[in-house]
């Protein structure tokens, strides 16, 4: 029973750390950081040297704008890829945990995303 329970809890916690947490101020920021972006770079992947601090605070490994809106991907490894991400203004986006990509609401305007590949 105890290590059952402490399997348990074991996956809660590799759980809730796989779950981006942010402020909703800082949601914000980097919402209005990314539309910026999108505006100077229509398509492809933007340079490290053109990421504001806010999006680069956040350490990814890359960052490219695509017609949907802008990935800032913070997890890949080999087809799969996982971040944050802004839609361009007016981008329907479905909020299916099951698509691929999937997209999950986080706050402020921003997403988190999941590309299964």
């Amino acid at each position: 029973m105890t290590r059952t329970l402490s399997l348990l809890a074991f996956l809660v916690l590799l759980a809730s750390a796989c779950t981006p947490s942010l402020p909703f101020s800082d949601a914000r920021t980097i919402v209005a950081d990314g539309n910026q972006l999108l505006l100077h770079n229509p398509d492809g992947r933007i340079d490290k040297a053109r990421w504001p601090q806010t999006i680069a605070a956040l350490d990814p490994e890359h960052v490219y704008a695509a017609p949907e809106g802008l990935y800032i991907c913070t997890r890949e490894l080999f087809v799969d890829q996982q971040g944050f991400f802004v839609p361009r203004s007016g981008t329907a986006i479905p909020h299916s945990p099951t698509g691929d990509p999937s997209y999950t609401p986080l706050r402020g305007g921003l997403f988190t995303y999941h590309i299964r590949g």
